[in-house]
């Protein structure tokens, strides 16, 4: 006898599966297009697109969704247009031509929508089937088609955006909210964006003093982004006197000093200790006794690379064998990036995502973030280090700032509302930032390589002492990249006078951003104090570049000094 528990059951099944097998899933989900409980049911289809989209096999997303058209299966007008908008996509990319489109189209006016009565035979369609409190409910019909048509007025708001047909899209829009009573606080942002295309900024101000008034769902982001956006408005509508504006510049500027000097002080000290604060004393690079406590061998040529390894954490073998394990991973991972696979290499981290000895562990995440960085595969990135954030993966201060700083610089590429980024940030402070006990016992980054054959997994105190440097040299290179050179200079002073991590790599840095700012009297300071307060591990190369240096600058200043010139 149908159950609708079963069919939930089998539609868990394959959500499961994407997360931890796609090739199983999208194999799974093509034995379900002729199961009875699905015969009638759109949603294997529409998991098949998104599985292929996931596989960028374009050519097997557009063949599903051309199966489902002329399949003769119902589905509500919301879902026929998600389909269609992605074969109108598909077309651009020319894997379909429009009239192929229309074609489509009118099958499926003309044959599918006839069977709607079948739509929920021999059970309810899954969408409908849900899990609530732990118990599996069917949602009305009636409750579910409301929804629906909510949805399928957000996809048209996209299409008319996409293909610019702004006065539509703004109707629209209007429409939702006024005579609909939909209230998003996205759709007032759309619509506050849209009237900023065309400057009307009295449309976009009583958009905005319709949220304000309530109208409109909010949050503590939302508000402070139309708290935004309403000082622009104003400031547009009722522009202020030369007098007024030269006072407020003042007293922004002032501000921007008092909030630059309050962001310093939270990334030098991400997190306070729980009783009383105390600056951390890492101890310098040539004091540790200890630098690792397991020494690895491995052959990297007996890595298959037509078959990843498939490794599990298996708690009956010893730590040592686990560790083993756990290299191959990495390895074969750097092996694929190596080769420039980069499409097996995305897949691979994808995986390693899920993979029980990276739980807790940032790694995969950040390699594919360094691939979709080179590919320039913007949007993809951000959604990769979205999941980081929700994965409640607690992140030291290197790699938090390392990838803010990534989202910094992608939203410098791409249009994204940075009120979504920061839900991110504050989801991960609530639940990530609170995990430091819960993190992954060996990191992948205490992994060291040190020649072709052989691994060091490195000590936490040593590990935390790279990390921390790392951390100091990438809030640095933040301030050079926004063009802040001289709190850049000051943070790398501040770095060499407290001698805990007074490598020449910053001492370099203070030259490079004196170089940005013509100041070679500076910089010749800056290279005198590498000889006079040498940094930790002085070697022939930090040597030879800072003699270069300063050939350099006495080019620049039409002097003659010398290396014993400046250390005496």
């Amino acid at each position: 006898m149908a159950n609708y528990i079963d069919k939930y059951q089998m539609k868990d099944k394959g959500l499961q599966l994407e997360k931890k097998e796609p090739e199983e899933a999208i194999k799974y989900y093509k034995e379900l297009l002729t199961h009875e409980y699905f015969i009638n049911d759109f949603w294997p289809y529409r998991r098949l697109v998104l599985m292929y989209k996931k596989t960028k096999e374009l050519d097997k997303k557009t063949d599903i969704i051309k199966t489902f058209f002329k399949s003769g299966i119902y589905c509500n007008n919301h879902h026929f247009l998600w389909f269609r908008n992605k074969l109108r996509t598909l077309s651009e990319k020319e894997y379909i031509t429009p009239e192929e489109i229309d074609s489509l189209e009118d099958y499926f006016k003309t044959h599918s929508i006839a069977n709607k009565d079948k739509a929920n035979t021999p059970l309810p369609i899954a969408d409908r089937i849900r899990k609530q409190k732990g118990e599996i409910i069917v949602v009305s019909e009636e409750e579910y088609e409301n929804k629906q048509k909510q949805y399928e007025y957000e996809v048209r708001c996209t299409e008319l955006n996409r293909q610019k047909r702004y006065d539509e899209y703004i109707d629209l829009l209007n429409h939702m909210i006024d005579d609909l009573g939909y209230n998003r606080y996205s759709y007032f942002q759309k619509l506050c964006v849209a009237y900023r295309r065309f400057n009307d900024y009295d449309n976009e101000l009583r958009v905005i003093n319709k949220y304000l008034n309530g109208e409109s769902t909010r949050t503590k982001v939302s508000d402070e982004w139309f708290e935004k956006r309403l000082q622009y408005v104003e400031s547009i509508k009722h522009p202020k006197s030369k007098t007024e504006e030269l006072k407020d510049e003042i007293k922004s500027l002032k501000k921007e000093k008092e909030d630059l000097l309050k962001r310093i002080e939270e990334l030098e000290n991400k997190k306070p200790e729980k009783e009383e604060p105390k600056k951390k004393n890492y101890p310098k690079a040539s004091n540790f006794e200890n630098k690792y406590v397991y020494e690895i061998h491995f052959n990297l040529d007996e890595l298959n690379l037509a078959e990843p390894p498939i490794y599990e954490y298996d708690s009956t073998l010893n730590e040592l064998e686990n560790l083993k394990r756990k290299n191959i991973l990495i390895q074969y991972g750097k092996l694929l990036t190596r080769n420039k696979q980069t499409s097996d290499a995305i897949r691979y981290y994808k995986y390693l995502c899920n993979n029980t000895y990276f739980a807790n562990d940032w790694y995969p995440y950040r390699q594919l973030t360094i691939i979709y960085d080179k590919t320039k595969d913007y949007h993809t990135n951000l959604i990769n280090i979205k999941k980081l954030f929700h994965s409640k993966t607690y992140l030291n201060r290197y790699q938090f700032v390392w990838f803010g700083e990534k989202i910094r610089r992608i939203l410098e590429k791409v249009d994204v509302n940075e009120y979504k980024i920061n839900e991110w940030f504050e989801y991960y402070e609530s639940h990530g930032a609170l995990n430091e006990s819960k993190s992954n016992k060996f990191l992948a980054d205490k992994f060291m390589k040190i020649n072709d054959d052989t691994i060091l997994v490195i000590t936490d105190e040593y590990f935390n002492y790279r990390q921390e440097r790392y951390a100091l040299e990438e809030i640095g290179r933040v301030y050079e990249r926004v063009g802040n050179y001289e709190l850049a200079i000051t943070h790398y002073k501040k770095i060499i006078d407290e001698k805990e991590f007074n490598f020449y790599k910053f001492y370099q840095r203070i030259c490079y951003c004196l170089e940005k700012l013509n100041d070679y009297n500076r910089e010749l300071e800056a290279i005198k104090l590498y000889y006079t307060n040498p940094p930790i591990q002085v070697s022939e190369v930090s040597d030879e570049w800072f003699e270069k240096r300063l050939k350099n600058v006495n080019k620049k200043l039409s002097t003659n000094y010398t290396v014993d010139d400046l250390k005496s």
